[in-house]
């Protein structure tokens, strides 16, 4: 059985509530899935995990491809009220760009969720933000208190 094999089977357990889909084979190289039903999210393993950032999918779709487009709607938004950036590396999650072995599923998927709830809270905000007849500062500071 593989490194990755094993960890995942050792990971698998502390999440009830995901289940696999393929290899069968728990010697396979193939990618092996993880799919997270209570998320809407798939996890993608390469045969070199725990040494290398799952893949987050969302919809079929990477999830840094979801939060990068997101995050350029956001963009003009946030630098008119003068909040510095909410990803330092928006291209992927800080998780991924400081990827360690310890780190595992659950680490990934909190990230997914913190990111994900922090982008829509934002996107409610942007779509008040015309309705409040307040200048910039004052939503920066209203930015800065939800972040």
């Amino acid at each position: 059985m593989s490194i990755r094999n094993k960890r995942i089977a050792r990971e698998r357990e502390r999440l009830k509530e995901a289940y696999v889909l393929g290899p069968e084979s728990s010697t396979s190289n193939e990618l092996m899935v993880i799919c997270v039903p209570e998320l809407g999210v798939d996890l993608r393993f390469k045969q070199s995990y725990p040494f290398t950032f799952p893949e987050v999918i969302v919809n079929g779709k990477p999830a840094k491809t979801k939060f990068l487009r997101q995050y350029k709607l956001l963009e003009p938004f946030l630098s008119a009220c003068g909040v510095s950036p909410l990803i330092p590396c928006v291209c992927c999650s800080p998780l991924e760009c400081a990827w360690v072995p310890s780190y595992g599923i659950r680490e990934v998927l909190d990230e997914y969720v913190t990111v994900s709830t922090r982008l829509n809270q934002l996107s409610g905000y942007a779509a008040i933000h015309d309705a409040m007849p307040f200048d910039n500062g004052v939503h920066g500071n209203i930015l800065q208190f939800l972040l």
